[in-house]
C-alpha cells in the first residue's frame, strides 16, 4: 500500500472525504483509508494500493483539487496520524475540568 496527500478546498474536507470514500466503496477501488488529519485543513492522506486507484477515487470531484507529488513514507505522516499524549501531573487536591464529547465541563478536586 502506498500514502497520498491530496489537496482540496478549505473547510470542505470532511465533504470531500466523504465522496471520495464514497467512489471507491462503489467502484471497488483498492482504496484502504481515507483519513482527514486533525489541524490540517485543505489536505486529506489516502492509503490506496497504487497511485491509479488513488486517482481514480479523487478524479473530478468537487473540491479535490489534486494529488500532491508520489507517495510519501508513513514516517513522514505518522505524527498527523498519532497524536502524542501529554503527561500531566495530577497532585492530590488539584482541581480539574473533564471536558466530554457533549462539552458539558466538570470541575472535580482529585484524591489521593
Amino acid at each position: 500500500m502506498a500514502i497520498y496527500i491530496i489537496k482540496v478546498t478549505t473547510n470542505k474536507e470532511d465533504r470531500a472525504l466523504e465522496m471520495i470514500a464514497d467512489r471507491a466503496r462503489k467502484k471497488q477501488l483498492a482504496v484502504q483509508t481515507v483519513v482527514r488529519p486533525h489541524g490540517l485543513k485543505g489536505y486529506l492522506i489516502l492509503e490506496a494500493e497504487d497511485r491509479d486507484a488513488a486517482e481514480e477515487a479523487a478524479y473530478n470531484l468537487p473540491y479535490v483539487k489534486g494529488i500532491l507529488g508520489q507517495d510519501v513514507p508513513y514516517e513522514e505522516v505518522q505524527s498527523m496520524l498519532e497524536p502524542k499524549a501529554e503527561e500531566v501531573n495530577i497532585e492530590a487536591n488539584d482541581i480539574v475540568e473533564m471536558i466530554g464529547h457533549t462539552s458539558k465541563v466538570k470541575k472535580q478536586k482529585s484524591h489521593e
